[in-house]
């Protein structure tokens, strides 16, 4: 988690050093090669193999405001209308998101609260600590079952997730945009937040508002800036011989929500799901890319990734 004062990482990329599918060692910026400089900036690894980035940097921390704030599933509801509502008025240096989650028997969360059904607010704020923990207030007026919000190092933050996934685990994911979040889409959310099988399964609704809102669309691959939510449904599980049932229940969420004008994915949240889905994701910064890949790589030599196919390839 970071800022969403900052944008997104595509944007701060400054320049690249690219190997393109003939061999050839290319600058991308914005004063050289442009055209591939805009589709590395979200089109994957379509156009060559990167062996260096060079990024505008930004002062973060070294203190931050975050950590999450888990409320019993039984306001579920209650929280998840407040989340919406809340969003949309916060600062940029709030970077939230909303988990409909199983709470984990990790060292960090009360034992009292392990096993158990969590609609969960999880934040970063990188503002003027004093300004972020006015915000807050809001959160911890509402009264959550377990507060884990504080200050803390930015790269702790970083680390705070790692042990909730055990080594070999399967997963399996889908995700989309949406312009809102309405009353309807919220019943989905929770009707089918409620059935996941297995305990380390979660779904979250993240919010994408700051600087990145307030960039074109066509300013770089990523095209769904204005999009105020992402909402992705995220199954792990441990067991082989359940699979079947964990990428059901991914599969069967992810339809119900179709049903609430849907406008495409995040790039890197998607699995192997077909041209269609690919060509939906990037809308209508498609037909440039498709121009910039027949450019630089005719024969789709770079084709193990969310693919973008050439001209007549």
């Amino acid at each position: 988690m970071a800022s969403w004062e900052v944008t997104t990482a595509a944007d701060n990329l400054v320049s690249a050093e690219v190997v393109t599918a003939d061999g050839r060692l290319l600058t991308a910026s914005a004063s050289e090669n442009e055209d591939l400089f805009w589709a590395i900036r979200g089109g994957g690894g379509n156009f060559g193999v990167v062996t260096s980035f060079e990024f505008q940097l930004h002062e973060v921390g070294p203190i931050v405001l975050a950590g999450l704030a888990l409320y019993s599933w039984d306001r579920v509801k209650e929280i998840t209308s407040f989340f919406v509502d809340w969003v949309k008025k916060a600062p940029d240096e709030l970077t939230p998101a909303l988990f409909y989650n199983t709470a984990p028997p990790a060292d960090f969360i009360p034992e009292s609260a392990h096993g158990k059904p969590f609609a969960t607010i999880a934040l970063c704020y990188c503002g003027d600590l004093a300004d972020g923990e006015r915000l807050i207030a809001e959160l911890r007026a509402l009264g959550p079952e377990v507060d884990l919000i504080g200050q803390m190092p930015y790269v702790a933050l970083q680390a705070m997730f790692n042990p909730l996934m055990p080594k070999g685990i399967l997963s399996y994911a889908k995700s989309d945009y949406f312009d809102d979040i309405t009353p309807e889409a919220i019943d989905t959310m929770i009707e089918w937040g409620a059935k996941k099988p297995s305990p380390l399964s979660l779904s979250h609704l993240n919010y994408y508002g700051g600087a990145s809102s307030r960039v074109a669309n066509d300013a770089t691959p990523f095209a769904h800036r204005d999009a105020q939510f992402a909402y992705s449904q995220d199954s792990f599980w441990q067991d082989p011989s359940t699979s079947d049932i964990d990428i059901k229940w991914v599969q069967d969420y992810w339809q119900a929500m179709r049903a609430h004008s849907p406008r495409g994915s995040y790039v890197n949240f998607m699995a192997d799901e077909g041209e269609d889905r690919v060509r939906e994701s990037y809308g209508p910064n498609y037909d440039r890319l498709v121009s910039i890949k027949t450019k630089y790589d005719p024969t789709n030599l770079f084709r193990l990734n969310q693919n973008i196919k050439p001209s007549g390839g």
